[in-house]
């Protein structure tokens, strides 16, 4: 939590909340913030080790990195560790390394963790005790309460008196900006349209839209500019329910015309032809 840009994690979750009214957008926030202090809370009671998940994780990490590490001690507490690339000292006593990445974050670098397996010292001494279990349960500690029916509130009258009226601003013209101002430096990724694979572009807006992919070549059988015909539909032709031939239906079959009317009765004249 410590190296995490919390700024940027609530503009991830909030963008979108971004176009609700203030009050609704505050509401929000807060049951975000109540399930994460709720999540965390949880997670640092239901730990059992010294060290938090994380700093767990980042010390049996740096353990398997340091296995073929070589320690020589240089002082009392000053050793010199050679990895085989980037050599330097530890000083186990002042927590610092020549590489400074140590006193950067307060977590011991996998050649610190030699020297304290040199040593025969707990890793636990090398984290800072930001990183413990305990701190960690008193950081989520305090609750988040929610916010009650206004008919509830007990308001004073010097500040129920009080008429609160909307900032005098003009709003800017244009779209309201939902991404933020990149920093300096920062290259954003660029995503690839999925039908030609080109940048700058999506499927919708694709100015290839006759792009088949070929082997990863474009169809040169059909021209970009040429327009496309329509396919002409082809009705499909039904048979006749009485000699299953195509053509013509019940109402023009030619057999319906020379046979005997079914509706009717049967008279002692018509017996005479069966």
């Amino acid at each position: 939590m410590m190296t995490m840009n919390i700024a940027e994690v609530l503009n991830n979750c909030i963008q979108k909340a971004r176009r609700l009214p203030i009050t609704t957008a505050m509401k929000f926030l807060k049951d975000i913030l109540q399930r994460w202090f709720n999540g965390r809370r949880e997670q640092a009671r239901k730990n059992s080790t010294y060290l938090g998940k994380a700093a767990v994780g980042h010390c049996k990490e740096r353990n398997e990195w340091s296995l073929t590490y070589n320690v020589y001690p240089i002082e009392l507490t000053v050793y010199l560790v050679k990895d085989g690339k980037h050599d330097g000292l530890v000083d186990i006593e002042h927590c610092t390394y020549t590489c400074h990445n140590w006193g950067l974050d307060q977590l011991p670098c996998d050649h610190a963790i030699a020297v304290a397996r040199f040593t025969k010292t707990n890793f636990n001494s090398l984290y800072h005790e930001y990183y413990n279990t305990s701190w960690m349960q008193t950081a989520y500690a305090l609750a988040i309460n929610p916010i009650l029916h206004p008919s509830v509130w007990e308001v004073p009258d010097e500040v129920g008196s009080v008429i609160v009226l909307p900032p005098n601003s003009k709003r800017q013209a244009g779209r309201l900006k939902e991404r933020r101002i990149p920093s300096a430096g920062e290259v954003r990724r660029q995503k690839k349209c999925s039908n030609c694979g080109e940048q700058c572009h999506n499927r919708m807006g694709c100015p290839n839209p006759r792009w088949q992919p070929n082997n990863g070549q474009l169809n040169t059988s059909i021209s970009v500019e040429q327009p496309t015909q329509p396919t002409p539909m082809t009705r499909r032709q039904c048979a006749c329910s009485v000699c299953h031939v195509l053509g013509h239906n019940r109402k023009t079959c030619p057999l319906v015309e020379h046979s005997l009317p079914m509706t009717g009765t049967l008279t002692d004249g018509d017996t005479t032809h069966l």
